[in-house]
């Protein structure tokens, strides 16, 4: 039987928003606006969190594992600054569902302090979660944090306490009271909803049922995953899912009057292929490969698309255990879109 569990802090944000401030594109937010937050940053330590991009993942073992004192940022910052150097980059990076063949080259290579060409091809294919893989460029980059260890955790340090004092320290105290709040919502949800029913409202359309088949189940809002989620293995026994909570109505940059999701929906919509794509999903469920075919479009491109469609919500998502993604229409998006326009043009 599976037991649902719950988890909060702005410490998942905290972490969760060095990657979007890294690859804005990929969460729907403007580049020029997440360069502007980089830039708060001193040129060393901008430059060390820009090298984290396209290997370093939201380590959910390690912040659900942190003591309750430290889910909050500030304190999870002076948590870190207090953990070994030396052991740190381990702490962060190391997954309970890592092949044990690239755990162990990793090892070699701390040890070492050196990578072969042999090795960093290993994790450029086997590194990431799921399907993954690395680019290059990230692998070389990751198989440098493991050659020196230390001196990777020494400036992780120094970045983390710098992005929080020059960003973070504000924006949690902007998004506490929303995190609250959807903890509460969520929680009243599930007395009266299945759990893959909750899982899916929660995720904004992503059908986990057949990934999903640990028997403890964990979740947790965070404001800066929204509109996607981020889940994964934390134990043998144990998944974990954080669902973004930022309201449909609110801009993740503060003081943006138009919504985020408003703007997501009519992007989506102002682009012939997704709207002949959403047509074809109103009809059946369609992998991107089948969606390729009946547009007669390479599958990168599809991609790209669906990518635009799910941060507008306004496509389904079925996870098939071995990985197979399947896409159909929300038709429920399309009228709730209509809605926060009518109110947003309505407002005084």
């Amino acid at each position: 039987m599976t037991e649902l569990y719950w988890d909060k802090g702005t410490t998942y944000d905290l972490f969760v928003s060095l990657n979007v401030l890294n690859r804005p594109g990929s969460f729907g937010l403007r580049p020029s606006w997440a360069a502007g937050v980089r830039s708060r940053l001193p040129i060393a330590q901008r430059q060390f969190w820009e090298n984290l991009s396209g290997y370093f993942f939201t380590p959910l073992r390690w912040i659900h594992a942190l003591p309750e004192n430290a889910k909050t940022a500030g304190q999870a910052v002076k948590y870190l600054a207090d953990q070994p150097s030396e052991t740190l980059l381990a702490q962060i990076t190391l997954r309970p569902d890592m092949p044990g063949r690239v755990r162990s080259i990793l090892e070699v290579i701390a040890a070492e302090h050196h990578a072969t060409a042999s090795q960093k091809s290993v994790l450029q294919k086997h590194y990431a979660p799921g399907e993954q893989t690395l680019n290059e460029d990230a692998s070389l980059r990751l198989a440098r944090a493991w050659e020196d260890p230390a001196a990777f955790g020494d400036a992780f340090k120094a970045m983390i306490l710098s992005f929080y004092e020059n960003f973070f320290a504000e924006e949690e105290i902007r998004i506490q009271p929303v995190i609250d709040a959807a903890l509460r919502s969520a929680a009243e949800k599930a007395k009266t909803l299945a759990i893959p029913d909750l899982l899916e409202e929660l995720s904004r359309g992503v059908n986990l049922e057949k990934v999903f088949v640990k028997p403890k189940i964990i979740v947790a809002p965070s404001y800066w995953c929204s509109p996607l989620i981020i889940y994964g293995s934390i134990s043998s026994d144990e998944e974990l899912m954080l669902f973004g909570c930022r309201p449909d109505d609110q801009a993740i940059v503060p003081g943006e009057v138009v919504p985020d999701h408003l703007l997501s929906v009519l992007k989506a919509l102002a682009d012939p292929t997704r709207l002949q794509m959403l047509r074809y999903l109103n009809l059946e469920p369609l992998s991107a490969s089948a969606l390729a075919h009946k547009l007669r479009l390479r599958p990168p491109t599809v991609t790209h698309h669906l990518q635009l469609l799910r941060l507008a919500g306004l496509v389904q998502i079925l996870i098939e255990p071995e990985g197979e993604r399947k896409y159909t229409l929300r038709r429920e998006a399309l009228s709730a879109a209509q809605s926060i326009l009518q109110n947003y043009i309505n407002e005084n």
